[in-house]
């Protein structure tokens, strides 16, 4: 188990086990952390920041696992939000992971910069590309060949950059797939007989990003 919280930066540093400990001497109805709490533990539960990062956790309205696949590279980070607070575990590298605490209206952003959407020369002639259900679901898959497989058999040139954006709310859920290569962004929202990557920009990505935890909120009044 590794919990590292650095004085000096504030940065906590983690692994998968470390963060279930957290979450488990945190949990509700569980009697406050004592003498038997572990010394990097009860660092990161003495600082009022980390206990709310956690309280968002156990409390959140809506819970995200976003997956991002190169040909090589395949990290999933986790998220859970709720009205005031948005806490991010993301995956740095192997096994290391941060935690992270911000507030909502940041959650876009951090989306942007993790899916590593940037500027593209728009071509116009782009067209929608058909998208079956194997397709969608390998291309992120953890195996790079079944990964490599995927995004041949879809055909957008030079694509070598998968994400697929889960998230959950209640009964409500979203799903966003997106390719991303020199030719541009291409998006798949699941609709009843949605089956295609339709080509699109880096802002209009960024809106939808934006829009998707507002509209997954309204279903919840």
């Amino acid at each position: 188990m590794r919990v590292d919280l650095d004085p000096g930066s504030g940065v906590l540093r983690l692994d998968d086990a470390g963060f279930a400990a957290l979450v488990a001497a945190t949990a509700p109805g569980r009697p406050a952390p004592a003498a038997e709490v572990v010394p990097a533990l009860a660092a990161v539960l003495a600082d009022e920041r980390w206990r709310v990062a956690l309280e968002v956790v156990h409390g959140a309205m809506a819970r995200l696992t976003l997956t991002v696949a190169g040909r090589d590279a395949r990290l999933v980070h986790r998220g859970w939000v709720r009205p005031d607070g948005c806490t991010l575990l993301l995956a740095v590298r192997d096994e290391e992971r941060q935690l992270v605490l911000q507030p909502p209206d940041f959650l876009a952003a951090s989306l942007v910069r993790l899916t590593r959407i940037g500027p593209h020369r728009v071509d116009h002639a782009r067209s929608p590309v058909p998208l079956d259900a194997w397709t969608r679901d390998h291309l992120t898959d953890p195996d790079p060949a079944v990964r490599q497989a995927a995004l041949a058999a879809i055909g957008v040139a030079g694509a070598g950059l998968a994400w697929r954006l889960e998230v959950r709310a209640g009964d409500h859920e979203q799903d966003l797939t997106a390719v991303d290569g020199p030719a541009g962004i291409h998006v798949h929202l699941p609709d009843p007989g949605g089956d295609l990557l339709l080509p699109t920009t880096s802002t209009a990505v960024f809106r939808l990003l934006s829009a998707l935890l507002p509209a997954l909120a309204d279903n919840l009044r």
